[in-house]
């Protein structure tokens, strides 16, 4: 017989004693626990993004520690999903001020695991993409004699969205 620590978060605004409960329900439908000895389920500490919870339990057997981790993990988090217990992850706001476009770009794509070389390509192809467009307008407006109109559209588009914005749509990143 082992004894195991198995702990979960929960959102601070979620039912500490429903949550405790749904725990010891999914500690009695593990057959690998031992009968004999009482789980200790209880709040072990109050964290920067959650409350978490630690079930202490006795496995009969060495041998399915970690089957026992394993199924206390999935039915943990299917039944906190049934019963809209929150299982939060660490959530960081970073605030960005005084770097330029592509330094930033290539922190936002490091973030979100995206190939700094893809950034470099990325930036290489909307900045492609503006001077076709940019050619072709100005191709259009001289063609049409609207030269001042080619103008304020460039003004506008400018004034509307900046390139970092058009960069991170290309490559695919959530702008809010």
């Amino acid at each position: 017989m082992t004894k195991i620590e198995f702990t979960i978060g929960i959102a601070y605004d979620a039912d500490i004693n429903k949550a405790k409960e749904l725990l010891r329900g999914i500690l009695r439908r593990c057959r690998d626990i031992n009968r004999e000895k009482q789980p200790a389920v209880y709040v072990k500490s109050l964290d920067a993004s959650a409350i978490t919870i630690m079930c202490e339990v006795y496995v009969n057997e060495i041998g399915k520690r970690k089957a026992v981790f394993d199924f206390l993990s999935i039915e943990s988090l299917r039944v906190f999903k049934e019963n809209n217990i929150e299982v939060p992850f660490d959530q960081m706001d970073v605030t960005i001020r005084n770097l330029d476009t592509e330094q930033v770009l290539k922190f936002v794509a490091a973030q979100h695991g995206i190939r700094p070389e893809a950034i470099e390509e990325a930036f290489e192809a909307v900045h492609r993409h503006e001077q076709e467009a940019e050619a072709k307008a100005e191709a259009e407006a001289k063609a049409a004699g609207k030269e001042q109109a080619k103008k304020e559209d460039k003004d506008d588009k400018d004034e509307d969205e900046s390139v970092g914005s058009r960069l991170m749509r290309f490559i695919g990143i959530k702008n809010d």
